[in-house]
């Protein structure tokens, strides 16, 4: 019966000064569940960021759905969904709901869901993480303090696609803040990492286009000139594309150099 599965439970809310709102539907039971509705209710930042430890099971989420990302399966996750669609939409609309969420403590319970085994937990923290560091300098600093490029690291070889695009992104975000991030990103390795996603088999276009920014970003000062050092790693690591390469895939023409020689890269 649906009496131990817990009770389906339908949540609308206007967040943020720009009212912007939102949904959540789904089916849980017991005293978590009931401390997530309030917190959703009187948007008590404090109250989710307390929730995303918790285990309690969440048995179905009708919504909100995302594109590639696990449903949540605890409640805590489902505080985590919350917490990415206020870094979303809602910011969108009203900025400072960015670093109104890093206030309540977000960072370090997001980036011990990084370290864990249930996929839910990693792609939520992600998301959240991408979203919650994107234009935003004083959140980016925050989470590379927090001590988040490694952790973010081992998500560029994930076998989801919209993973690694996210965990490449959400590294870019951070390190754009302080050019010593990206010292430090590129001396743990990770600009391989970002060439490594370059992989042409990739039939998602728009995950591929966000490769390409991402190398861009890493190879490229602030004001759009390449850092010679950085761009003669990522050749290293085989990113010179080809001309047949972009004429197969235009997206990749930014990075195509005067001397790019006429076979490919991208071939089997």
């Amino acid at each position: 019966g649906s009496a131990g599965r817990g009770m389906r439970r339908r949540l609308m809310g206007s967040f943020g000064r720009g009212q912007t709102s939102i949904a959540v539907e789904y089916v849980s039971g017991g005293q978590a569940a009931e401390d997530f509705d309030r917190a959703f209710e009187s948007q008590d930042l404090e109250e989710l960021v307390r929730l995303l430890p918790s285990e309690d099971p969440v048995h179905l989420l009708v919504e909100p759905k995302h594109s590639w990302a696990e449903d949540p399966q605890t409640i805590g996750a489902l505080a985590g969904v919350l917490i990415a669609l206020l870094a979303s939409v809602v910011a969108s609309e009203d900025p400072d709901m960015k670093t109104r969420i890093m206030s309540a403590g977000a960072a370090q319970p997001l980036l011990q869901y990084l370290g864990c085994e249930e996929d839910d937990r990693v792609h939520v923290a992600v998301v959240a993480l991408s979203y919650l560091a994107d234009d935003c300098l004083q959140n980016a600093v925050a989470i590379h303090d927090a001590g988040a490029l490694p952790l973010l690291m081992r998500h560029l070889a994930a076998p989801v696609p919209g993973l690694r695009g996210a965990a490449a992104s959400t590294l870019r975000h951070v390190c754009v803040a302080d050019e010593a991030f990206c010292e430090e990103f590129v001396s743990l390795g990770g600009l391989q990492g970002i060439v490594e996603q370059l992989d042409a088999s990739l039939d998602h276009d728009e995950l591929l286009l966000e490769v390409v920014w991402n190398l861009e970003d890493f190879t490229h000062d602030r004001f759009g000139h390449p850092t010679e050092r950085y761009a003669a790693l990522a050749v290293l690591h085989g990113a010179a594309p080809t001309r047949a390469d972009v004429e197969r895939l235009p997206q990749l023409a930014p990075l195509l150099s005067e001397d790019a020689p006429e076979a490919t890269f991208l071939e089997d």
